[in-house]
């Protein structure tokens, strides 16, 4: 179905917009629209398959954990005891405060657009074909932008989590087998049976069941872990209390990685029954990210403290071969399992649309739909079984998309949307110099572009320097 404002591809966000009629404002928006503007965007929505706010709840918790969660305590270690501590909790609050400036950015182009919903994507491009005189000629490069770091990054996660999954299910056998039995690749070309049929689910609201038994899964994992960590009384002697330099860009590169999940916010805030709950300093998106920086710093804290500087890449990796311990991998599989198919579904619908446009009848494009499904998920497995060691590129990927994704694209947009205001705030107010809330927004998102920027350097220099530290003999 075709969204409305498509084509309103000569807007001028200076001119006055045509209101439809009968329609009333009840968008509790960010930004405040202008005065006669009566455009509601949620009531333009269709009214089914939308699910309840916790249900979006479920879908951004999940979105921010994943395999990140177990190597927190590596972070605090090149952090250190204090920065991790502090440092943990301060990369989440920047990680929602731009998971809420990207939703109030969106929100407000509903309206200057006239759109009910837009993709992630199709925010980039109102926010600069909306934006300033001289920024919207750049709108069809900020769309394909943001299209290829989405595209990047959520399918080199989902390769990512083939080779995971694949090297947890091989320890399992051979732990209990006594020996080797299979290649590894072997292990995740099997992946296809339930990866293939998972991604065949096309509803967001369908994926619940899914992201909340993840959830489930993590949790168990998560407290039988913790039986390991406290096991015994937590001691500072084993814990370096400070940083070093070289460990400061790896523990923030190592945290954002880790935390972030973006790229599931507009697919959730589209098809939530209640969308303006999901921004805001007390909103869904708040309440699940200070639910995820909870538990990432319980396992920071408590795998440093429990090994120290002994610590591994993964907290799973430290513990024994005993019953409990292969259930945290059992359990860790699975939830990463049944997050694949959410992730998967950020790479469809990007590619989706592609592929219906080149098809004319309904039926053709159901049946295209499943070809290119199985064919994503098919092709993310084959790269995984021919380079089945992908931690550097893996790494490379991650620091620079999820960097862009979390932090460059959201305070872009935004900053961009705001100097939109203020260049239509001049044409009403000739000579009128720029408010004092207006400067410091902007400094503030100048702030967070410099801050990607760095953690993009800083990502790519710890990969570098890890995979370095991996190939020296004298280290191996």
């Amino acid at each position: 179905m075709k969204k409305k404002g498509h084509d309103n591809e000569g807007f001028q966000h200076s001119v006055p917009l045509e209101i439809p009629p009968l329609q009333t404002s009840k968008v509790n928006l960010v930004y405040p629209a202008p005065e006669d503007d009566l455009y509601d965007p949620f009531s333009q929505r269709p009214q089914t398959l939308q699910y309840s706010d916790f249900g979006a709840w479920a879908h951004m918790v999940k979105g921010g954990m994943g395999t990140g969660i177990m190597a927190m305590p590596m972070a605090f270690k090149y952090g250190g005891f204090v920065l991790g501590l502090v440092g943990t909790p301060v990369v989440g609050i920047v990680a929602v405060h731009c998971v809420c400036l990207l939703v109030a950015t969106a929100q407000h182009l509903y309206v200057r657009a006239r759109m009910p919903a837009m993709t992630m994507p199709e925010v980039a491009y109102y926010a600069f074909k909306c934006g300033p005189s001289y920024l919207r000629r750049q709108a069809v490069y900020a769309r394909f932008f943001v299209q290829a770091v989405l595209f990047l990054t959520y399918f080199f996660t989902i390769i990512s989590y083939s080779i995971f999954i694949g090297a947890a299910i091989q320890q399992l056998v051979e732990l209990w087998v006594g020996e080797a039995v299979l290649d590894s690749r072997v292990y995740i070309a099997i992946l296809a049976l339930p990866l293939v049929p998972l991604g065949q689910v096309r509803q967001m609201r369908q994926l619940v069941p899914c992201s909340v038994m993840a959830n489930i899964c993590i949790v168990v994992g998560f407290g039988i872990t913790l039986y390991y960590l406290l096991d015994e009384a937590p001691t500072l002697d084993r814990v370096s209390m400070g940083p070093t330099a070289i460990g400061i860009p790896i523990f923030f590169s190592t945290a954002i990685y880790s935390m972030e999940g973006i790229g599931t916010v507009m697919p959730v805030e589209n098809t939530m029954r209640n969308p303006g709950r999901l921004g805001g300093w007390n909103g869904i998106a708040t309440r699940a990210m200070a639910f995820v920086v909870a538990i990432f710093t319980a396992i920071g804290v408590l795998g440093y403290l429990k090994f120290g500087d002994l610590v591994k890449g993964s907290i799973v990796l430290n513990l024994d071969d005993a019953i409990p311990a292969q259930v945290v991998k059992a359990l860790l599989a699975v939830a990463i399992t049944l997050t694949h198919p959410l992730q998967f579904y950020v790479v469809c619908e990007l590619v989706g649309p592609v592929v219906e446009n080149r098809v004319s009848t309904p039926n053709l494009r159901n049946w295209a739909q499943i070809g290119m499904r199985i064919t994503l998920v098919t092709l993310s497995l084959l790269v995984a079984i021919l380079v089945p060691n992908l931690e550097l590129v893996i790494a490379l990927m991650g620091a620079v998309l999820f960097s862009s994704l979390g932090l460059l694209i959201p305070a872009g947009v935004h900053l961009v949307s705001e100097l939109a205001q203020w260049e239509d705030e001049k044409l009403k107010r000739p000579g009128a110099s720029m408010p004092a809330r207006v400067l410091l927004t902007v400094l503030k998102d100048a702030v967070l572009l410099t801050l990607s920027l760095l953690t993009t350097c800083a990502g790519v220099y710890s990969a570098l320097v890890d995979n370095d530290s991996k190939s020296d003999p004298a280290q191996s």
